[in-house]
């Protein structure tokens, strides 16, 4: 038998005691947790995803990502933006 098994049978209120304090270590670390169900986050980027049924990689980009790359340029604080043209799909990053 181990040193820790023997003392475990030995002294069972001793083995209790230990497990009992543990438990309450546990609880006072969970409730001292600081947790948020919907916490403040800063990401600069938008990610703007657009279907177009039918259309060509080429019609998206005309007809879809040109006119959205227009409106959004007079936004200020704009690093960088990136379009791009798929079957049926367009979809447009913004970086701030």
């Amino acid at each position: 038998m181990s040193p820790l098994t023997r003392l475990s049978i030995s002294r069972p209120i001793l083995m209790l005691m230990l497990i009992f304090i543990l438990v309450l270590f546990g609880v006072q670390s969970y409730t001292g947790l600081n947790i948020e169900n919907m916490p403040e986050t800063d990401i600069p980027i938008v990610t703007v995803l657009v279907t177009y049924p039918g259309a060509t990689p080429q019609d998206v980009t005309d007809n879809v990502l040109r006119p959205m790359e227009d409106a959004v340029s007079a936004i200020s604080g704009i690093k960088r933006m990136n379009a791009t043209g798929q079957e049926n799909f367009g979809s447009l990053v913004i970086e701030f």
